[in-house]
């Protein structure tokens, strides 16, 4: 943006900021009533937000929420089901009335009316070089992402809408979007998700399994949707068992899926477990709760435009599935793996990290090939079969059997 530019949006912004503290102050008066009289102090709600160039500042907003601290392990949905919001935090999340004390940030010149919404510092963390262009302009209270699906979009849709908006910023594009908005509010368009199918911005997620194989597998969902989807994860070691990985908390044993659920009626799980028959197993565990399987792809994975994912299947970084390719359910495609075109990888299978497919390779259920192992054009690897790390497959290899070397020799039963 042009100096002339920023210095033009930062006295609209400040003029129009302040003519609506003044024109609204009556409604800021009762609305601060409400919040005290219906659940006493703090009225206002405060969070360390990333700013322009990543300068840290607190926002504002009104508190919507209970102060009762939850116990270990509870957890919670954010939106209409959420049992920590007061009778009267839903009417202001219904209008979006929580988010006016903004206009203080916008005031102060750490936020701005319109732009890409503030971010948390960790989000910030784990953004690429592309992503962290959103931190080019200030953060708005409101913004094209906004207007263009809410929280009906997934994290990595409103990412690629902010960019969108910073490079084709103009002073009539924010009033648009300042109009818009109206509209969107008023018919409480994009508020809350449901029924999807995959992870959205509002539907969450656990992680079962909490090894390095989960914290490779959170990181990759933290990156492609909205970071507040995830809950945490669930593992029947008793010894992580109310620790945190990562941050994250593990909420309980796979049993604890039921409660979840019951909590969560559109709650998604990823197996996040190496071994294929203890993924199955604790897949079978969890399907009987009810849970629905979310699909992972980080988002520097490279994924041809016509390839079929099943659920459950996790897509980790550098890894390339070109044409035509059709992946089943929990399957694994483990870093900077490459699966070329018209592949087929049936259920629970793994292809570890470094493996490369040739072009219509068949990988049956529950195998996996080792990592560095490569399978020529057409060749197929039996159900359950074991290709070791580095060994080169240049005749198809039957079920239940471990092959090594170079070329590929059936070492013996698995």
């Amino acid at each position: 943006m042009e100096r002339n530019s920023k210095y033009f949006k930062r006295l609209f912004d400040l003029c129009l900021a302040l003519v609506a503290l003044v024109l609204l102050s009556p409604l800021l008066v009762f609305i601060a009533l409400a919040v005290a009289l219906s659940s006493g102090f703090p009225i206002f709600f405060s969070q360390w937000r990333a700013g322009r160039e990543d300068r840290r500042f607190r926002i504002y907003k009104f508190r919507t929420m209970t102060q009762a601290k939850s116990s270990p392990g509870s957890v919670f949905i954010k939106g209409e089901g959420d049992s920590r919001v007061t009778g009267v935090g839903r009417v202001l999340r219904r209008f979006s009335l929580d988010e006016l004390p903004q206009l203080f940030n916008v005031v102060k010149g750490e936020m701005s009316l319109v732009g890409p919404r503030p971010t948390l510092p960790y989000q910030v963390e784990r953004y690429d070089c592309r992503q962290r262009q959103r931190l080019l302009m200030k953060p708005g209270m409101t913004g094209w992402a906004q207007i263009n699906g809410r929280n009906l979009l997934s994290w990595r849709e409103k990412i690629e809408l902010d960019l969108w908006y910073i490079e084709h910023y103009s002073f009539f594009l924010d009033i648009e979007i300042l109009l818009k908005t109206l509209g969107v509010v008023l018919r409480r368009e994009g508020l809350y998700a449901a029924n999807l199918d995959d992870i959205s911005a509002t539907a969450k997620v656990v992680i079962a399994g909490a090894g390095g194989h989960g914290k490779v597998v959170a990181d990759a969902l933290l990156l492609s949707y909205n970071p507040e989807s995830f809950l945490g994860f669930i593992d029947d070691n008793p010894e992580i068992r109310n620790q945190k990985v990562d941050d994250f908390p593990i909420l309980g044993p796979i049993t604890s899926i039921l409660e979840l659920c019951r909590r969560h009626p559109a709650l998604h799980a990823v197996v996040a477990v190496g071994d294929n028959s203890a993924r199955e197993k604790v897949v079978g565990e969890l399907s009987k709760s009810g849970v629905k399987f979310a699909k992972v792809i980080h988002p520097r994975a490279i994924v041809a435009r016509n390839v079929t994912i099943g659920a459950g299947t996790m897509v980790l970084a550098g890894a390339v599935i070109n044409s035509g390719a059709v992946i089943g359910s929990h399957v694994i495609i483990n870093t900077a793996s490459i699966i070329e075109h018209d592949c087929v990888v049936e259920d629970f299978a793994h292809i570890s990290p470094g493996a490369k497919l040739g072009g219509g390779v068949r990988i049956e259920e529950g195998a996996q090939v080792g990592i560095g192992a490569a399978v020529l054009p057409g060749r197929a690897v039996g159900c359950r079969a074991l290709i070791g790390a580095g060994a080169v497959v240049v005749k198809d290899i039957p079920p239940e059997v471990v092959a090594r070397g170079v070329p590929a020799r059936v070492a013996g039963k698995r």
